[in-house]
């Protein structure tokens, strides 16, 4: 890779051209080196978008036929399919530095979150993308923690009420079966259930009142 910068005398004008080789093969041994999780990536771009290094991912482009024999200087950073450029590489262009949180389709079509830093001096832009899936993992799994808690809980709840609905509609059934039997002039029926709750509280009141009916029919007229 060949950087170059104009050589001005003292009145501004240009007199000359500093002309300096940089070995690409170590800038992109740096970036290779810089991992970000399985799927992460850093990388650099020139100001019309295409990669100056290799990307992690060069051989499955080759096989997809995006690129021949590497990605460098060979890769237009675009969406699949269109001529646009990825969002981290239209913003970074610009000379901005910025981050997504949000997600964008990175140049193989996956989602991504992505940072960018753009670098006048040298015209260069560096660019850390890593797949939405791997990202927000912690968060995914927190949130699925949740709605397992969540669901159990709600089963919980429901087996709770059903059993206690069992348990309440019960001894009301039968208190309602025995205020039929009164009712209909059986008046030695009582009821069954011996707590101090409301319930009870029928209960004990429906035999009284069977009581009073079947004294009441014993007495002579």
């Amino acid at each position: 890779m060949l950087i170059s910068a104009p050589v001005k005398d003292i009145s501004g004008t240009i007199v000359g051209v500093t002309i300096v080789r940089i070995d690409v093969s170590e800038i992109n041994t740096v970036m290779q080196n810089i991992h970000l999780g399985k799927t992460g990536e850093t990388y650099l771009i020139n100001e019309k978008g295409y990669m100056l290094t290799e990307s992690r991912f060069a051989e499955d482009l080759k096989r997809l036929h995006y690129v021949e024999k590497r990605t460098a200087l060979e890769m237009k950073v675009v969406v699949p399919g269109t001529d646009n450029l990825t969002r981290g590489i239209s913003e970074c262009i610009k000379g901005s530095e910025g981050y997504d949180a949000d997600g964008y389709k990175d140049y193989r079509g996956v989602n991504v979150l992505g940072l960018w830093q753009w670098m006048p001096d040298y015209g260069w832009g560096v660019i850390a993308e890593i797949d939405v899936d791997e990202g927000y993992g912690i968060i995914y799994k927190l949130r699925n923690y949740i709605m397992l808690v969540f669901g159990l809980v709600s089963i919980g709840v429901i087996v709770i009420a059903f059993f206690l609905g069992k348990k309440i509609s019960a001894p009301i059934h039968h208190i309602t079966e025995i205020a039929k039997k009164v009712a209909s002039g059986d008046y030695n029926a009582r009821v069954v259930y011996n707590s101090n709750d409301e319930i009870g509280e029928l209960a004990s009141y429906i035999n009284k009142m069977a009581e009073n009916f079947e004294e009441k029919a014993k007495k002579p007229e």
